[in-house]
């Protein structure tokens, strides 16, 4: 993660930091902006496409362990019921 932001602070920094110079300079510096828009590009791309696998694994992995949590709640429950153990019973027992 922190590779990422710090590929995407290079980017901009580098883009940015050359942009006024790269027209007065040699055409080898405009070639060298073209290659740091690309790179800025993939970043972005790369960014975008980290937000998204987060944003699906956020989302199912939180059902997940939600349905983990309310099946072992309701079998410790269902356990208690059997036992006809007490409310305080239940919590010693955890």
């Amino acid at each position: 993660m922190f590779s990422l932001k710090f590929a995407i602070l290079f980017g901009f920094t580098m883009t940015f930091s050359l942009m006024p110079f790269s027209f007065s300079l040699a055409p080898e510096l405009i070639a060298n902006l073209h290659i740091l828009l690309l790179f800025l590009g993939l970043n972005l791309a790369l960014f975008v496409l980290y937000f998204l696998l987060r944003m699906v694994y956020v989302k199912y992995a939180n059902n997940d362990r939600y349905e983990i949590t309310q099946q072992y709640l309701q079998n410790r429950v269902l356990e208690m019921n059997k036992k006809h153990l007490t409310i305080i019973d239940f919590l010693d027992l955890s």
